[in-house]
């Protein structure tokens, strides 16, 4: 009981200290507005992204085309808000990639030690060495341009630095007290990464996550924008922008939007993340030797 009423201090602590701090929570609701757009983009959605409209070419915006027509006469508005719903969605499957494979070898490094630790490591330096953006333009001349092959190799690089920080964070947490009050109480390896390691690590990697999905987002979208990417016709933010720029002065709403958006996203992403990770810092959890056996 006293360990959940702890927990439950701690949760209303943090809260406060991130609502304190306005930016951070701009950056939220920001964030939750992208969100929902890409959750209901379906009802959002004035008109099919994918109509051609050869009339309304680089048409202005007008009550039926909100924000203007692109270069085929498609409706910016339903393919920016079909597009958040492509770009957000393949940025958080890459990011849970990254995670599935990070954070557990983070852990089983950083916990066991050793010969483990060693291998483990090993990899993480090799892996490291290698720049995602060459990686991912030899993948695509050798399998072919396409938006999966470009989060595979974001998924195969970017767990490295994952775990390497996780790691970090584990050799801090295995030397606390709770920890050897846990082993004396008879917990097992399992136990204590479970109920103990995992959880005070979890902090940091919610904070790692905000910061790195918006490098995410930039990355598809520039492959997409170069062609390497998603594809035309589906919706996509770098398609967008890679459609629009050869319009730039006839029609540079077409780039505008895609462009706007993809920022206000990245920056929304910095200061909520920079936010949380503040208010998530003082309160790692400190457990005494007896609420660790419990």
């Amino acid at each position: 009981m006293r360990s959940a009423n702890r927990q439950t201090s701690n949760t209303q602590k943090v809260l406060h200290r991130f609502l304190k701090n306005i930016p951070a929570v701009i950056g939220g609701i920001i964030l939750l507005a992208f969100v929902l757009v890409a959750v209901f983009s379906a009802f959002l959605m004035p008109n099919d992204p994918n109509e051609l409209h050869p009339e309304l070419r680089m048409a202005a915006p007008s009550q039926t085309y909100p924000l203007g027509n692109d270069q085929l006469g498609r409706c910016i508005l339903s393919r920016l808000i079909a597009g958040t719903s492509t770009t957000l969605g393949n940025a958080m499957a890459v990011l849970a990639g990254i995670l599935i494979i990070g954070v557990p070898l983070g852990v089983i490094a950083g916990y066991k030690g050793g010969m483990v630790d060693g291998i483990i490591m090993r990899m993480v330096d090799i892996v490291c060495t290698f720049p995602s953006s060459l990686v991912g333009l030899a993948v695509v001349g050798i399998l072919g341009p396409g938006l999966q092959n470009i989060m595979l190799v974001l998924v195969s690089l970017w767990w490295a630095p994952l775990a390497r920080m996780v790691r970090g964070e584990v050799l801090q947490i295995r030397e606390k007290g709770y920890i050897t009050a846990a082993k004396a109480n008879g917990l097992s390896d399992t136990e204590i990464i479970f109920r103990h390691v995992i959880l005070n690590v979890m902090s940091p990697v919610v904070v790692y996550a905000t910061l790195r999905i918006g490098a995410i987002i930039m990355h598809i979208a520039a492959f997409s924008f170069i062609g390497l990417g998603t594809q035309s016709p589906m919706s996509d933010w770098g398609v967008m922008l890679s459609e629009a720029r050869e319009y730039l002065r006839l029609a540079p709403q077409m780039m505008l939007w895609p462009g706007l958006a993809i920022m206000i996203v990245a920056f929304s992403l910095n200061i909520f993340g920079e936010g949380l990770g503040a208010a998530l810092k003082p309160s790692e959890k400190k457990l005494s030797r007896k609420e660790a056996a419990e």
